[in-house]
């Protein structure tokens, strides 16, 4: 089974289907949301230190352009974990928090070791082309941390975009999100 926020972390499609990323097309647009996937190819282990933190601070709001960037027509699939004690903060765009509920923005964790927490599909999310995520690091313990490291994994995505008039004739496909779920809270 393909999917998004599966515990086995796989590409969401197969090389030929059809991608619906973030909202549908709106209606007399010029090109549409949807894509046919051309090519997958795997992201290797990334790695990022946020430096030194001093006991409950946090770093600035980070912006992981030049790791994350993904070219024109490349949609890049991820999942962001926390290699040492700290909490993260995850916003797409900067203004928009990941993993929200209505009054509460939550932060990734490292989590006790064993079967069911180690999978990280909780984290998992979507950078397109010109899109970029913004990370605030915390150090929750009480002692400063040397350093603060965050790893991000996944699938590239090379894409076609249908034409509007290829789009309206599509009826299977996988919807895929690629903005932060405060964007649709009151």
């Amino acid at each position: 089974m393909m999917g998004v926020f599966l515990k086995d972390f796989e590409p969401v499609v197969k090389v030929g289907q059809i991608l619906q990323i973030g909202e549908p097309t709106k209606a007399g647009a010029k090109v549409s949301n949807m894509a046919q996937v051309l090519f997958i190819e795997p992201v290797p282990v990334i790695t990022k230190d946020f430096g030194s933190l001093a006991t409950v601070t946090s770093s600035s709001v980070t912006e992981m352009d030049t790791e994350l960037e993904v070219e024109a027509n490349q949609i890049l699939q991820l999942r962001i974990i926390p290699c040492d004690d700290v909490e993260i903060t995850v916003k797409q765009p900067r203004s928009v928090g990941k993993f929200t509920t209505r009054y509460t923005t939550t932060s990734l964790k490292l989590l006790p070791e064993g079967e069911a927490f180690q999978r990280f599909q909780e984290s998992e999310m979507f950078i397109k082309e010109d899109d970029v995520i913004y990370l605030e690091v915390k150090n929750p313990t009480k002692y400063t941390q040397a350093r603060n490291k965050v790893a991000f994994l996944g699938y590239k995505y090379l894409l076609r975009y249908l034409s509007p008039a290829e789009a309206r004739k599509i009826t299977i496909y996988t919807w895929i999100p690629t903005f932060g779920s405060g964007k649709y809270s009151s």
